[in-house]
């Protein structure tokens, strides 16, 4: 809980968050969706390992609108919107089992 509230206080956007994570680990990721939807390897939902990049359609146009990080047990932490900040929440219902696009595994 602790990590969440610090990330929230910084104020990202979902692709600032996974981009923030993963350099700050050593992994280079681009700062865009589309950028990080063509990084590291495309891994399917039922072999997600925590660390996997989860990437969502916005839904109107199919385009990549939304991206965050496996954490584990069908969840994974993003930053949701300005109002819920960094959290976590389950890949399995409501939006994000919707729309749900793929997975991109970037640590080897």
């Amino acid at each position: 809980m602790y990590m969440e509230g610090l990330l929230q206080a910084i104020g990202f956007d979902c692709t600032g968050f996974t981009y923030y994570v993963y350099n700050s680990c050593g992994y280079s990721l681009s700062r865009s969706c589309s950028a990080q939807a063509n990084t590291g390897t495309e891994v399917s939902k039922d072999t997600l390992q925590p660390g996997d990049l989860l990437l969502f359609n916005n839904g109107s146009n199919g385009s990549i609108g939304h991206v965050g990080i496996y954490i584990g047990g069908g969840n994974f932490i993003h930053a949701a919107n300005s109002r819920r900040g960094v959290t976590t929440d389950t890949i399995n219902s409501g939006y994000y089992d919707t729309y749900y696009y793929s997975a991109r595994r970037i640590i080897k």
